[in-house]
């Protein structure tokens, strides 16, 4: 086997190479890993941590037990890893390596639930290959395919790609609901209208939220469209820094952040030092209303 192989999930937002493999590739029987992979065993090779990496994305994980931490895309479910904290390797999902044919089996444990369906493989009815048995679906499948490749990609999804259209067609989407919030919240602005300015911006952290990561790259983004609308509004800026404030009682102010706090999940600090964070006056009702500044 020639060095480095790689692999990684179906989607292809976790990606990850090994330069070496440890002598034990193997299946386990236990309930624990049945329930991880979600089938009748998981198969696993080892890999020193030394020798191994992520190439592309970061795995979610899962405490199945104190020392133990099993590793999936978040995206996609694909099982990917498991690891005992206190070892030096890392135990790969076989199934995950592009070319899992290439990494024989060694051994067997956790006998103690081996399923008796295993037993029956050998005596089911075989309908032969997929394309013999559906063809019409194989076809469907193949104009429609979001896998990644059993190989290594510099850019993922393919331009073209289902998949790649499917994100594309999110992310304009998504960059629409930004564009229109930060417009509603410059509106909401110049009217002094700061029960809209607090609900605009609850609506833009979740848009935060949700793009993390993606194309957008969330607060950027955000950050990116306000400067536009400035740019765009010559006069808008000098109308932000000229609102009056100390019209508003801060009390007032205050007492419709408690009620922003279960939709925005933040303090009343926070919400309201987002909406005068551009003004001056605003920074000042929050140093000169002490009273109310408990979060």
């Amino acid at each position: 086997m020639n060095f480095p192989i790689f692999g990684g999930c179906q989607c292809g937002q976790i990606r990850y190479s090994a330069d070496s493999l440890l002598d034990n590739p193997h299946v386990c029987h236990c309930r624990m890993c049945q329930k991880a992979v979600g089938n009748f065993f998981a198969a696993l090779v080892g890999v020193p941590l030394k020798d191994f990496k992520w190439t592309r994305g970061n795995p979610g994980t899962f405490k199945s037990s104190e020392l133990v931490e099993r590793g999936f895309c978040a995206d996609c479910g694909t099982p990917l890893f498991f690891r005992h904290l206190h070892n030096q390797h890392i135990s790969l999902s076989i199934g995950s390596f592009d070319h899992p044919a290439q990494i024989p089996l060694e051994f067997q444990l956790g006998m103690e639930a081996r399923l008796p369906q295993i037993d029956q493989l050998t005596d089911l009815k075989d309908f032969g290959t997929t394309a013999e048995s559906d063809p019409e679906g194989v076809e469907a499948i193949r104009v429609s395919n979001r896998q990644h490749p059993d190989h290594e990609t510099v850019r993922w999804p393919e331009q073209g790609s289902p998949l790649y259209n499917d994100r594309l067609n999110h992310h304009q989407e998504l960059e629409n609901d930004i564009r229109e919030t930060y417009q509603r919240i410059c509106e909401a602005f110049g009217k002094l209208d700061i029960e809209s300015v607090l609900n605009h911006f609850v609506d833009s952290d979740e848009l935060v939220k949700i793009s993390n990561g993606n194309v957008l790259r969330g607060q950027k983004q955000l950050e990116a469209y306000w400067r536009e609308h400035l740019d765009q509004v010559e006069n808008l800026q000098m109308v932000i820094d000229d609102i009056k404030i100390y019209e508003i009682d801060a009390q007032h102010i205050w007492a419709i952040a408690d009620e922003m706090i279960t939709i925005g999940g933040q303090s009343r600090k926070a919400i309201v030092s987002n909406i005068f964070r551009l003004t001056s006056s605003g920074w000042r009702i929050l140093q000169d209303h002490t009273t109310y500044t408990n979060t």
